[in-house]
C-alpha cells in the first residue's frame, strides 16, 4: 500500500503537488485496512470509485441528527435498540461488508488459502488454532522499557484455546476493526503532518531519525526496526495528545496503576 502511495505521488512528475489531504490520507487508510484485514488489494488513489472505498465512506458516515440519535440509542441502551430494530450502520454498506467477509471466509476454507491478515487470525481462533508469537513478546518488552508509548500485551489470548465464534462474531469483529480505523487513522496522519509542517525542527529531527533508520536496515522498515524509532513514537504521540481521535471512552482500569513523579515535590 505504501508502494502504491508513494507511486501514485511520483507519477505526478512534479516537484510541487497541489492535493486535498484528507481525501489522500483516507484513501490510503482505507486500503491499509482492505489489506490487514480484509486481505484485499485497493488501490483507491488509481481508482477512486472502488466499490470498498465508496462502501467504506458510506459505513462511516455520522453526519445527520437520526444517524447520531441511533447512534446513542444503541451505546447507550443496546437492548433497547435491539427491541426496537434501531440500526447504526448502512444496511447497504453493512451487507455489502457482511457478503464480502463471508465469501472470503467460504473461499478460504473451500480452497486452503492462508494470507495473514485479521480474517486468518479470526479463523484460526475458532478453529483452537492460534498460537501466541513468544518471539512478539520480547520485541514489544524492548520497546516498553524504552518508554514508548506502548502497553503491556494482555494475559488473554497466551493460551491456547478454541474460542466460540460464529461467522456473525467474524464480520462483527471485521466491521468494527474497519470502523475504529478508517477515519480515526487517517485524521492522526492529517494532524501530524500539519504540525510537521508548522514546526519545521521536529520534520527535521524526524526526518534524519527515518533516514537512519533506512541506512540501518538495507532501505526497508521492518516490524522490530519501526519499534525502535523513539522519536516518531513521540511525534505520534503527541499529535494525539493535541488532536485526540476521541473525546471519551467507557472503558475502566481493572487494576491499581501509580503514576511516578517527575518533578521534586509532586506526589
Amino acid at each position: 500500500c505504501t508502494e502504491q502511495f508513494i507511486g501514485y505521488l511520483q507519477e505526478k512528475g512534479s516537484s510541487r503537488i497541489d492535493v486535498e489531504l484528507k481525501d489522500l490520507l483516507t484513501r490510503f487508510s482505507n486500503d491499509v485496512i482492505a489489506s490487514a484485514a480484509f486481505g484485499l488489494s485497493c488501490d483507491s488513489l488509481k481508482y477512486p470509485e472502488n466499490e470498498f472505498y465508496l462502501m467504506g465512506k458510506e459505513l462511516t458516515n455520522l453526519s445527520g441528527f437520526w444517524k447520531n440519535i441511533s447512534l446513542l440509542i444503541v451505546t447507550v441502551f443496546p437492548r433497547v435498540a435491539k427491541f426496537l430494530g434501531v440500526r447504526f450502520f448502512n444496511p447497504r454498506a453493512n451487507a455489502f461488508f457482511r457478503n464480502l467477509v463471508k465469501s472470503t471466509i467460504d473461499a478460504r476454507e473451500k480452497s486452503g488459502i492462508l494470507r495473514p491478515d485479521m480474517i486468518h487470525l479470526l479463523m484460526e481462533a475458532r478453529k483452537g488454532r492460534l498460537k501466541h508469537d513468544v518471539d512478539a513478546d520480547a520485541i514489544d518488552a524492548e520497546a516498553i522499557d524504552a518508554e514508548f508509548a506502548s502497553i503491556e500485551e494482555s494475559a488473554i489470548g497466551k493460551e491456547a484455546s478454541k474460542i466460540e465464534l460464529s461467522d456473525d462474531d467474524l464480520i462483527a469483529q471485521a466491521l468494527l476493526f474497519f470502523f475504529a480505523g478508517f477515519e480515526s487513522v487517517a485524521n492522526l496522519m492529517c494532524f501530524t503532518a500539519h504540525e510537521l509542517t508548522v514546526n519545521c525542527d521536529v520534520q527535521t529531527r524526524l526526518q534524519e531519525e527515518i533516514d537512519e533508520t533506512l541506512r540501518k536496515h538495507d532501505g526497508v522498515i521492518t516490524y522490530e526496526s519501526l519499534l525502535k524509532m523513539k522519536y516518531l513514537d513521540m511525534v505520534l504521540s503527541e499529535s494525539l495528545r493535541k488532536y485526540p481521535s476521541i473525546t471519551l471512552s467507557d472503558r475502566v482500569c481493572t487494576k491499581p496503576f501509580t503514576i511516578e513523579p517527575v518533578h521534586p515535590g509532586e506526589r
